[in-house]
């Protein structure tokens, strides 16, 4: 017995040159599977387990080869790759069937609004993200880390440099009370920290604890 199933998820990845479409429905037989195509639009036919064949037409953005795609079954999913007739980022990739097709550098006036504020966001599903404002997000976060990291080389250095020119009992006192303090203090007098412990001394609404050695 056979039932119609529901309309599966699918999505679209794209370079300059190929449109990828992954269709995710398991267990796909490639011999039940057909790809028919014109320069922007493609029909797929498939067969999903214990269900009648079903087929799916979309009107892509811009315009693709007519040559065989490259199509993959695998167990979760379809992968068809499709040779784009004009090498360029689809600034979309889906349109409507009244809709004429897109060119390079330019938007149909005809697209709606809601398509060209989606311009840059791939791939194309649920959740989209748009890697513009990511990108930003991410170099932004960098450049923070940059300036706090050269904040803290240029303290290193600072210790650095007054330890490497300090006499022995400088270097001591730096040692021991940086060490018996937890990291909280750094002393240069010798005569202050020489002769007892140095108690840890942690910024005001903090607290030191002792963990089990």
């Amino acid at each position: 017995m056979t039932t119609s199933s529901p309309a599966p998820k699918y999505e679209f990845f794209q370079s300059e040159e190929t449109l990828t479409f992954n269709l995710y429905v398991k267990q796909l037989k490639a011999e039940e599977c057909h790809v028919e195509l014109s320069e922007g639009q493609f029909t797929f036919t498939f067969r999903p387990p214990n269900s009648d064949s079903q087929a799916i037409t979309l009107y892509t953005y811009a315009r693709i080869q007519t040559t065989p795609p490259r199509v993959s079954i695998k167990g979760t999913k379809a992968e068809i790759v499709f040779q784009k007739e004009d090498k360029f980022v689809w600034p979309g990739f889906e349109r409507n069937p009244d809709q004429p097709l897109g060119v390079d550098g330019t938007f149909s006036q005809s697209i709606d609004q809601s398509t060209s504020s989606t311009a840059k966001l791939y791939p194309s599903s649920k959740g989209k993200k748009d890697w513009d404002a990511l990108a930003q997000e991410v170099a932004k976060q960098e450049e923070e880390e940059k300036k706090n990291h050269s904040g803290e080389e240029s303290l290193n250095d600072l210790l650095k440099g007054i330890f490497d020119k300090a006499d022995p009992d400088t270097r001591r006192a730096m040692m021991k009370s940086f060490q018996e303090s937890n990291g909280t203090v750094l002393s240069t007098n010798w005569n202050e920290v020489g002769a007892k412990k140095v108690d840890p001394q942690p910024p005001k609404g903090m607290e030191v604890k002792d963990y089990p050695r």
